[in-house]
């Protein structure tokens, strides 16, 4: 799960230049990664599931509604986020949970 939040981190820092450019923030493959950890979490931790959607929100906030869908339309965006919610079904609950408090705690400090 801490790759989770590295890739969120990383998705950051690399979207910046691209804001100030106009180009689209996030690019297909990495939204799928992130959108399907969120919801993965969301999902097995729903007692913390507004904070996941919260640091989702965090990752699309420069993107237009129009970049969004079609961002989410592409076939780099399904196959990540399949092979990410695949990936992530994998994982014990218990463990899950863990991994996914464990990156809410990160992004606290």
């Amino acid at each position: 799960m801490a790759k989770f939040y590295r890739t969120v981190g990383l998705v950051a820092v690399l979207t910046l230049p691209n804001l100030m450019l106009a180009a689209p923030p996030v690019p297909p493959k990495a939204l799928g990664q992130v959108e399907a950890r969120v919801d993965f979490c969301a999902r097995v931790d729903s007692k913390n599931a507004d904070q996941y959607k919260e640091l989702g929100k965090m990752v699309v906030a420069g993107m237009s509604e129009k970049e969004l869908k079609e961002v989410r339309e592409s076939n780099d965006y399904k196959t990540a986020y399949d092979e990410t919610k695949g990936q992530s079904e994998k994982i014990p609950q218990d463990k899950a949970v863990e991994g996914c408090r464990a990156g809410l705690d990160d992004e606290s400090k």
